[in-house]
């Protein structure tokens, strides 16, 4: 525990380094959390098993993050954000997001905002707070999880918005196409492991451990693979494409969009192969009458990896999908979630010896209190029921319900 809040002081005390005399909390962003956790269920997936939830060395959740906002002068700033956690993985600390946005002056009802480097895709409607962290729990929907784990940009986005007239009045409609790159191995976490309930966000350069799996042992068909998935990295040298439309209008957030990461499915690099990952997702964020707030999100894709056999399906074929509705009441100092989770996999190929199927849901009850404006208080309580037949390679029942408590002192400044 002592090495964990060392790593974490760190990491604060870096950022603050980073920061002129002239910081504020527009320009830095520092927060540390400290907890309990206690976990039920299979061994967890950050150890390289099967389960579904993230275990904590000893138990002690520590997470710390520090985003640094430097404006580079009137219209053009520098973001770097980095992260620190524990949780059984060989990152401990390191960047998750680093990029420049331009925002020109505008000379006519369209507005642009050009973002070049590392950042988070525009897809979760839970992630507006400062180190990308959820507004509403401290886990974030299976969604928000596999976002933090598997996707990030490496490229460039051009975002245009202008007010339009829509329904109930005049709104704001936004379209967002990027272009990316190191991006290809994105998808095998969602068939070779499943989804996931999580809070935790791969850096740049991470390696994440992957659950024993029939076909990548010796001499079978997938042994090149490394005993560990990198999510961001280039292997066949084909950028991948995205487009979101965003329409705000008062306190309604509307959103959706179009992912592909174009990757060749036979190609490797480096023991990472090449995964052709498409997806549409589309969801709202609404305030309603008595402090109440609506998040709603579903997400639908494909992912393929292999050549094909027989002239037929490639060797690794998977649909999936999520969606969540998820409803909050925010008071002044407190906040209540309520959220219930759906997500599956459905297995498409004709290896049988790789069942990738997967169905489950879920089910998290957060409650959050600040009692100063840096200092709050959070509990969480999460149950997730899966059926996944692949879990039989290494003895685990098939079907199991896997529960996580959580309380947490943040520090946020």
């Amino acid at each position: 525990m002592i090495k964990y809040l060392i790593g974490a002081l760190a990491l604060l005390i870096t950022g603050v380094a980073f920061a002129d005399g002239e910081r504020g909390p527009e320009r830095l962003s520092l927060g540390l959390d400290l907890g309990l956790a206690s976990n039920d269920g299979h061994p967890a997936w950050t150890e390289g098993a099967a389960g579904k939830l993230r275990r904590f060395d000893g138990d002690l959740p520590v997470r710390a993050f520090a985003q640094l906002r430097q404006p580079l002068g009137d219209t053009l700033s520098l973001v770097a954000a980095a992260e620190f956690g524990n949780d059984g993985t060989s990152r401990e600390t390191g960047l998750t997001q680093l990029y420049l946005s331009w925002r020109p002056v505008p000379r006519s009802r369209v507005r642009h905002r050009l973002t070049v480097g590392a950042f988070y895709p525009r897809i979760s409607l839970e992630h507006s707070q400062a180190g990308w962290s959820s507004k509403y729990s401290l886990n974030p929907s299976a969604i928000g999880a596999w976002v933090g784990e598997e996707l990030r940009t490496f490229g460039a986005e051009w975002k245009l918005s202008t007010r339009v007239n829509g329904p109930g009045g005049e709104g704001v409609l936004s379209l967002a196409p990027s272009v990316f790159i190191n991006n290809d191995p994105t998808g095998a976490l969602i068939a070779w492991r499943g989804w996931s309930i999580h809070d935790r966000q791969s850096t740049l350069f991470d390696r994440l451990p992957l659950p024993p799996l029939p076909l990548n042992q010796p001499n079978q068909r997938f042994d090149r693979q490394a005993p560990y998935h990198a999510p961001f990295r280039e292997v066949d040298g084909r950028p991948g494409v995205s487009l979101v439309a965003d329409y705000k209008r008062g306190a309604s957030l509307w959103r959706a969009g179009y992912f592909d990461n174009r990757a060749n499915p036979e190609a490797i690099e480096r023991g990472q192969y090449g995964w052709r990952t498409r997806m549409h997702h589309v969801g709202v964020r609404q305030r309603l009458p008595a402090k109440l707030e609506l998040v709603a999100q579903w997400l639908r894709g494909s992912t393929l990896m292999g050549s094909r056999i027989d002239g037929g399906r490639r060797a690794v074929d998977a649909m999936f999908a999520s969606e969540f509705i998820q409803l909050s009441h925010v008071g002044q100092r407190q906040m209540l979630t309520a959220r219930v989770d759906r997500f599956r996999v459905e297995d498409r190929d004709v290896l049988t010896v790789d069942d990738n199927n997967e169905r489950g849901h879920a089910l998290t009850l957060s409650y959050r209190w600040s009692f100063t404006p840096h200092t709050r208080i959070a509990a969480e309580w999460l149950r997730i029921r899966t059926e996944r037949p692949g879990w039989a390679f290494t003895g685990l029942a098939t079907e199991r319900t896997e529960t996580q408590l959580q309380l947490r002192l943040q520090l946020r400044y």
